[in-house]
């Protein structure tokens, strides 16, 4: 009778044990997609009026991107992605010491939005491997100044850039 115990309590032993090892792959997978799940770059900013402020974020290969923005307080902003020369064209073309008869500067459309004054969420676009900057502005310079002199007008804004694997 005991031999049948400790038979019995062997087998459900060797049994659990390759349940558990059989699960460590799936619970490996299951990991490594909650990283591939993490915001690139997520958090808020207090933008005050007449300035900007850049969220840089960088893609180790290429991939599908996605913009989320939500004016929480505040006067509408605007919203571009750029890349490092888009960002240095920008920050010529808002210093108040150089003027310039061009007024452009690279950025790209479909991840940004001119005028928000509640959310806006970008549809994916795809973008190469290299390092991008999401500007968050709150100055005259573009699309949308903020309300005529008189206040402080500071912007509240939560972001979040969320990556994919291109295709999906």
């Amino acid at each position: 009778m005991d031999l049948r115990r400790n038979v019995a309590a062997l087998s459900l032993g060797i049994a659990a044990c390759l349940s558990i090892v059989g699960c460590a792959p799936k619970a490996e997978q299951e990991a490594q997609v909650a990283v591939d799940e993490t915001p690139l770059a997520q958090g808020e900013k207090a933008v005050k009026r007449e300035m900007w402020v850049s969220v840089p974020f960088s893609l180790e290969s290429d991939a599908e991107a996605r913009v989320g923005v939500t004016l929480t307080s505040g006067p509408a902003i605007d919203v571009y992605v750029v890349a490092e020369a888009g960002l240095n064209r920008w920050k010529t073309l808002v210093s108040k010491a150089q003027e310039s008869e061009d007024q452009t500067f690279e950025h790209f459309s479909s991840l940004g939005l001119e005028g928000v004054s509640d959310s806006f969420t970008s549809d994916w676009s795809e973008l190469a491997a290299g390092t991008y900057y999401l500007l968050i502005d709150n100055t005259s310079e573009f699309g949308t100044s903020p309300p005529s002199p008189g206040g402080d007008d500071i912007a509240t804004v939560s972001y979040k850039v969320e990556t994919r694997p291109p295709g999906q």
